[in-house]
């Protein structure tokens, strides 16, 4: 800004130009984001998804059941985020991680064993613990 009046550089970004894609400064603003379904996720929340996706893996593990997280956390071939094998055959599991958005759910699944919901027109589902769910697939629970 020269004596109160905005510089030619200035002009251009007010006006959106200099934004060619693959230019220096839309490299600069995308060093620390990942591009996720067409939106930008932040180093933050891709570190919070590795880490779930970790821990359900290890808790996998723990439960002698073999474990890996997929690459590219199902941007590949494999859809799904972690990949555990069980004595009926691998489980494609997706991990959604949230502050406060299940909130309800655990409310629901209360002391319960295990929950059912659905959705009109969608077909129900089952929530349990992590823990009993790793134990089922490990044939470890017992359901008598």
């Amino acid at each position: 800004m020269v004596n109160g009046a905005p510089d030619a550089a200035q002009q251009r970004h007010e006006k959106g130009l200099g934004k060619e894609k693959g230019g220096a400064r839309d490299r600069l603003c995308c060093i620390n984001q990942t591009v996720l379904y067409g939106a930008l996720m932040g180093k933050s929340q891709r570190d919070k998804g590795y880490r779930t996706e970790n821990n359900v893996r290890i808790k996998a593990v723990s439960h002698d059941l073999a474990a890996y997280r997929v690459p590219l956390s199902g941007g590949a071939s494999i859809k799904g985020d972690v990949v555990v094998t069980g004595k009926g055959g691998d489980w494609v599991i997706e991990v959604k991680c949230r502050r406060d958005g299940f909130k309800q759910i655990y409310e629901w699944l209360g002391d319960n064993d295990a929950l059912v919901i659905k959705a009109d027109n969608k077909r129900e589902l089952v929530v349990l613990d992590m823990g009993d769910f790793f134990d089922l697939l490990a044939g470890k629970h017992d359901l008598c």
